[in-house]
């Protein structure tokens, strides 16, 4: 069905688990979204070769570390093209974590994600740039509030560990990776990219884009002190 997928997905979203069972064992249409989200490796497995592209990316969204690794296997981009962006980025949501989604699982763990970064992270590189110029950091800054500190910290410092740049600037907000981060009150953010040696001034960014010109304007007082004494 075009606006709600096939009877397989309908259950799982609507989390009829034994439902969705059910039907797969009545031979149900589970395509490489559905198996990639739920973490269906079994049926993952036969559309790997085949749907390689779209079960990485919602492998990666789901948190699905086995189904991520078979995907993987079968994709043969170099580092740094563009087209792993989106796939790099889609375990910051945290999807199945996401508090007003009904439809996600909230009984699946919550490391899969950071570990399904870290496998397209070895193969991606940490600097493709997606739409309006952004880099996989400036996603890390803006994570949702659903996700610890502690979380996007982490994030963080794989791509700083990989050796993610530090002067990537938006099309949006026309400011560094750091900017964002003091934007979204992200503080472990800050602390990382500051002891990474991402400049606290800025003099070049516009006035309003600099990183203390974000805490501020945002009311982020313990950032704007750390900023401060950098």
């Amino acid at each position: 069905v075009d606006s709600s997928g096939s009877a397989v997905y309908s259950a799982l979203s609507h989390r009829q688990w034994r439902m969705a069972e059910f039907l797969q064992s009545r031979g149900g249409i589970v395509t490489a979204d559905i198996a990639g989200l739920y973490r269906l490796t079994d049926v993952a497995r036969d559309l790997a070769a085949k749907d390689a592209s779209e079960l990485l990316q919602f492998g990666a969204c789901g948190g699905a570390t086995d189904i991520v690794q078979m995907a993987l296997e079968h994709i043969d981009w170099p580092a740094g093209d563009a087209r792993w962006f989106r796939s790099l980025t889609e375990p910051l949501s945290f999807w199945h974590h996401i508090p007003w989604l009904y439809a996600g699982n909230k009984d699946f763990d919550r490391e899969g994600y950071l570990q399904c970064f870290r496998m397209i992270l070895d193969r991606s590189g940490p600097n493709p740039i997606g739409g309006f110029h952004r880099c996989p950091l400036h996603e890390v800054a803006a994570m949702g509030d659903w996700i610890t500190d502690r979380e996007a910290t982490a994030f963080a410092n794989a791509l700083l560990q990989g050796g993610a740049k530090l002067d990537v600037r938006d099309e949006l907000l026309e400011s560094t990776t750091l900017g964002w981060a003091c934007r979204w009150g992200r503080e472990g953010v800050v602390k990382a990219l500051l002891d990474h040696g991402a400049n606290p001034v800025e003099p070049d960014a516009k006035p309003w884009a600099t990183p203390l010109a974000w805490a501020e304007v945002r009311g982020h007082t313990a950032i704007a002190q750390l900023l401060r004494t950098r």
